[in-house]
């Protein structure tokens, strides 16, 4: 009776080979959602840093005249893989106080946009800039 145990001991190479396979079948699908996981991470930090690169831009034009803004635009905006594209539209309502800043941050190596914030500034009567919140 001892032989007929021990003979039966171990386990089959078909059996390891099924085991394999199986193994394979359930951890591929969970590598690819740690593939699309890590992925998808890597895309919102690049949206939150860019948002914050953009919301920056918006702040260094509060407190300039027009002047100060225009020639704001025309300057090239980079930080780290990031370049912002400033527009100021004018004039944003009836007012011609009121001007529409449009900031674009795209990812310099691959020109995507990651964020786009669009703001109001008041030109107030001693030449600075008013923010009147349009935000995000």
């Amino acid at each position: 009776m001892r032989k007929r145990l021990a003979r039966r001991a171990g386990v089959t190479l078909m059996e390891l080979v099924i085991a394999i396979g199986l193994l394979a079948i359930v951890a591929a699908p969970i590598l690819g959602m740690y593939a699309t996981a890590n992925r998808l991470s890597a895309l919102a930090y690049k949206r939150t840093v860019a948002s914050l690169f953009a919301e920056r831009c918006m702040e260094e034009m509060v407190g300039q005249n027009y002047a100060g803004i225009t020639a704001y635009a025309a300057e090239e905006h980079t930080e780290l893989l990031f370049t912002a594209t400033v527009e100021v539209v004018e004039p944003a309502e009836v007012a011609d106080v009121l001007y529409r800043v449009n900031v674009t941050v795209t990812e310099t190596g691959t020109g995507n946009v990651l964020c786009s914030h669009e703001d109001i500034l008041n030109v107030a009567a001693n030449g600075g800039l008013v923010d009147l919140g349009g935000g995000p």
